[in-house]
């Protein structure tokens, strides 16, 4: 599952916790600040924003008796704290910072790592997944890149910029995903926005329409069914979309 995955891909049969709800361990308390966590099966990954102490990893997997399963080892950099990753239901990952993307199998070792090629923007956001199989990050004050999960080779890179005079959009926002089609809500500050729909090719990405707006991007674009739903700060339209957001 990723984070905003339309299709709830986890499909987990979990019932809420109820009645007394009590601590089984507790691991890792000298990191900073935990954003993203991700469980198959029997384990959990979480990654971490460890800016202050260069000996502690930025990623890590326990299995859900507390047990230390693996670490990136001092691969990733801070930036992927915030970066949530994508986990398959074998236990592997794919996670990326704003240097480079990595993906590790069950075990914890490299399956491959690509270097962003500067990117990755100052901020990855978290990766999503089309249906042939490319991974898609959007960056703050970067482009959105695309990647391939089998190889990692990076097949392409879009930095949208639509009705700007000067400069792209960046992004605070995880794409939406839907087939091989991405939906990007992306910001110009201080009063620029606009939704883009993305076709997603193995080697190509291209602009299929857009969405602008005077207003900054609020929660990361939800898709359902062929409906686009999003979030921003007090908005006004700049044109009417035809297709309104469907």
């Amino acid at each position: 599952m990723v984070h905003c995955d339309p299709a709830m891909s986890d499909v987990s049969p979990s019932l809420p916790p109820s009645g007394e709800i009590s601590l089984l361990w507790k691991r890792y308390e000298d990191a900073r600040v935990c954003a993203w966590c991700a469980t198959a099966n029997d384990r959990v990954a979480c990654s971490f924003q460890n800016t202050d102490n260069p000996d502690l990893d930025n990623l890590v997997v326990y299995d859900f008796d507390g047990n230390l399963l693996f670490t990136d080892s001092g691969i990733l950099g801070s930036t992927a704290g915030l970066s949530g990753h994508l986990m398959g239901n074998d236990g592997g990952l794919i996670v990326a910072d704003k240097d480079k993307v990595v993906r590790f199998d069950p075990l914890g070792q490299v399956v491959w790592m690509t270097p962003t090629n500067g990117q990755g923007g100052d901020q990855p956001l978290s990766l999503n997944l089309t249906e042939s199989g490319q991974i898609v990050i959007a960056s703050r004050n970067g482009p959105i890149a695309a990647y391939d999960k089998e190889t990692g080779v990076q097949t392409s890179v879009l930095s949208p910029n639509l009705n700007l005079s000067i400069g792209s959009y960046g992004s605070l926002n995880t794409v939406g995903a839907a087939g091989n089609r991405i939906y990007f809500l992306g910001s110009r500050f201080p009063n620029k926005g606009a939704l883009v729909a993305i076709d997603v090719s193995p080697t190509a990405m291209t602009q299929v329409w857009s969405f602008p707006f005077r207003s900054e991007s609020g929660a990361s674009p939800y898709v359902s069914g062929d409906t686009i739903f999003l979030m921003v700060k007090g908005w006004m339209v700049e044109r009417e979309h035809p297709k309104c957001l469907r």
